[in-house]
């Protein structure tokens, strides 16, 4: 398993300097955050980028006193207008652009991961799942017993799926085909020596065939892979004004379902920061947030396969106060691609040896489920239109 040593923690953003060191356990506190992190990577390096717009307290003004190895005072970009029409919180793409690529500048070591500095890591999980779906792929190994579901275990799951619950028995029309043929001619059983996956967290990892029709939104809570992966992911541009106000001056096309018709910026922040990672390997993209047809969805389909592994928060290791209310509701476990809604992409692409079938029975109850609610939200928007033309 990858040892703790050859990562880097990242953690970028804002620091409340009046809460460090409270002892506060929803996020507030960096040195809380730190500190459970470390627990679950010991031997990690820390760096973290925040901004050079607050001054920290006299005890925490330097690396050696905050703990971490290296420390960023990056100059603040600003935010841009609120991503949304109606909304007052700025549009802070650019913010995570800059300390994120800065703080990824300094890595050195093999791995990196990508951490918000309201957020932290409650166990290394992650490592192991990691480990194991890099060597299914390459060296086309069957998956080891600690992901395969079997006896009683394997029929609560079966149980459970008889009664979806709130957080993860739902799946997509992005997954139609993929129950019937491979999502990619992949059938030579040649492996890619050269897979280096990006882990990230369902949350909000969107499907986009469901409620919001956004491709290529990878969630950018925390991200870990390998440095130069990483690295280049975030080479990204800025967002530039004239695209996060967009729809200022463009109308909405006829496609502006009335979930996400107020949008203001072209692309949302996750398909800005994706988008640019897509095309540079020659897959289809969207245009606008919400551009979708059977080339992009399909491309965003492989994307996820090819570059991603997709796992829960439970899974990941993830402790997110701030959003603690997703792992509750029914919405966002349709909206988003989980674990098992990835592992069908992952599977049908790659062709793995002796694929864990609870996973893909669990997403084919997903995918009808997901198909369902996609075709009441089509017509719930047929009657809207009706009504207000």
């Amino acid at each position: 398993m990858i040892k703790s040593k050859k990562i880097t923690v990242v953690f970028q953003g804002y620091i409340d300097p009046d809460k460090l060191g409270s002892g506060a356990t929803d996020g507030t506190d960096f040195c809380y955050n730190l500190a459970q992190t470390k627990a679950a990577l010991p031997k990690a390096k820390i760096v973290l980028s925040t901004w050079n717009s607050f001054e920290f307290p006299p005890e925490y003004n330097t690396a050696a006193k905050l703990g971490v190895d290296k420390l960023i005072l990056n100059p603040d970009p600003g935010g841009l207008p609120n991503i949304k029409f109606g909304y007052d919180t700025a549009n802070n793409v650019n913010r995570q652009i800059a300390s994120t690529s800065a703080g990824m500048a300094l890595v050195n070591t093999k791995y990196a991961l990508k951490l918000r500095t309201d957020s932290f890591l409650t166990s290394a999980n992650l490592l192991r799942l990691y480990d194991e779906y890099l060597q299914a792929v390459q060296r086309g190994a069957p998956q080891s017993e600690s992901e395969t579901l079997s006896g009683k275990n394997k029929d609560k799951l079966s149980e459970s799926l008889k009664k979806p619950s709130k957080s993860s028995t739902k799946t997509s029309k992005l997954l139609t085909s993929s129950s019937n043929q491979p999502v990619n001619n992949n059938q030579s059983g040649k492996r890619n020596k050269k897979y280096a996956p990006i882990a990230v967290t369902s949350f909000f990892t969107i499907d986009p065939s469901v409620y919001e029709h956004m491709a290529y939104h990878i969630s950018d809570w925390v991200q870990f892979g390998r440095r130069k992966t990483l690295q280049e992911y975030w080479s990204v541009k800025s967002m530039r004004k004239k695209n996060a106000t967009y729809f200022e001056n463009h109308d909405q096309n006829d496609d502006a379902v009335f979930s996400d018709n107020q949008f203001r910026t072209r692309l949302a922040v996750e398909q800005h920061i994706a988008i640019k990672y897509a095309k540079a390997r020659g897959y289809p993209v969207p245009s606008q947030y919400n551009d979708i047809d059977k080339d992009i969805l399909e491309g965003h389909q492989r994307f996820l396969a090819e570059h991603f592994i997709v796992l829960d928060l439970a899974q990941f290791g993830l402790s997110f106060p701030k959003y603690d209310w997703v792992k509750n509701d029914d919405f966002m476990a349709l909206n988003c691609v989980n674990h098992e809604d990835w592992y069908r992409l992952f599977n049908d692409h790659w062709r793995i040896n002796s694929p864990n079938q609870a996973l893909l029975n669990a997403a084919d109850q997903r995918q009808t489920l997901k198909r369902e609610s996609a075709d009441r939200v089509a017509a719930d928007q047929l009657t809207m239109s009706r009504i207000y033309p």
